[in-house]
């Protein structure tokens, strides 16, 4: 399709960027050769929080009201889940 790009991980280099730029999505069916390390299937939202902090400040957005505001990590967790 040309609404987006399909490329294996191994052809996602500086080079292509160069080339190519960021014009379409990517798409990518395989995580192998991006170099990515994905969380375990166990890993939770409030694991993030242990991570970064609670009272770590973020840039939130009500999608009913497209209103932008801002949350405490402690708050968007209790919200998330």
């Amino acid at each position: 399709s040309d609404m987006v790009q399909e490329l294996k991980g191994p052809e996602f280099t500086m080079e292509w960027m160069q080339r190519n730029g960021l014009t379409r999505p990517i798409v990518f069916y395989d995580k192998t050769g991006l170099g990515l390390r994905v969380p375990s299937e166990n890993f939770k939202v409030s694991d993030v929080k242990q991570c970064v902090g609670s009272r770590r400040i973020l840039d939130v957005m009500d999608v009913n009201t497209q209103k932008a505001m801002e949350m405490s990590m402690k708050d968007w967790v209790k919200y998330f889940e």
